[in-house]
């Protein structure tokens, strides 16, 4: 089946839109699966008579939304089906993977002893300049990065994670079974923002990109703020959603 053509390029809706959901009608009306090549810059400058740069904006946007992904040297490819993510509940990385079939690991970039301040000694009711621990990693499933995440913890609660291993472990079993601390709820917002380039390099996307910026506070069972994270999950790869029930 081919993809649909015709533009109105009069009109007030953009041209590179109007082409994006072309695309998007075409990957859809073909059941073009994950890993499916579409047509190069160049063929759907030929299909739709526009210039290079009008299909490249609509390519970015699609890009962008996690319909479509790049490989250099070798094209544009539907991308993979995204994770979905409820936010009805209180779930860790770990947990989410695993029980998707995913075998999660984490590269740690740091653990250490670190002064809070700012939004973070607020967050979690410190005095500026206060200890807290610092824990930076890079979630990964199956070999792929998914999210950087940064989180604050309560030195006093937490200070026996200075000495282990993350690779393979959840943060929140292990602060359960070593500091008998267990979450019980967590205040979390979740926006898209452009993703600052050093980040963009560990989750292997190109500069600039969008990413779900998150941050969360996580209390435990008595009320006391013990996390703070702030993190960054691929726009490509994560789908969060709600279910309403009408009162």
């Amino acid at each position: 089946m081919k993809i649909h053509n015709k533009i109105d390029k009069s009109g007030h809706i953009p041209v590179y839109y109007q082409i994006a959901e072309s695309i998007k009608r075409y990957i859809q009306e073909n059941s073009i699966k994950p890993g499916g090549m579409i047509l190069s810059e160049r063929e759907l400058c030929d299909v739709f008579n526009v210039s290079r740069m009008t299909v490249r904006q609509a390519v970015n946007l699609l890009t962008q939304e996690g319909i479509l992904m790049r490989q250099k040297g070798k094209g544009t490819f539907v991308s993979a089906l995204k994770f979905q993510r409820p936010l009805t509940s209180l779930t860790s990385f770990t947990m989410d993977m695993i029980s998707r079939g995913f075998t999660p690991t984490s590269a740690v970039l740091e653990c250490a002893e670190a002064e809070a301040l700012g939004h973070v000694a607020e967050r979690l009711q410190l005095k500026k300049g206060e200890q807290v621990i610092r824990l930076v990693r890079i979630r990964i499933a199956n070999g792929r990065p998914h999210a950087y995440e940064c989180s604050y913890l309560l030195y006093e609660k937490a200070k026996v994670i200075l000495d282990m291993n993350f690779t393979n472990q959840s943060l929140y079993d292990v602060l359960e079974a070593q500091c008998g601390v267990r979450m019980s709820k967590a205040k979390e917002a979740i926006e898209a923002s452009v993703c600052p380039d050093e980040i963009c390099s560990k989750l292997e996307i190109p500069p600039k990109s969008l990413t779900f910026h998150i941050e969360r506070t996580t209390y435990d069972e008595g009320g006391v703020p013990v996390e703070y994270v702030a993190s960054h999950y691929r726009i490509d790869q994560f789908k969060f959603y709600v279910e309403l029930n009408l009162n």
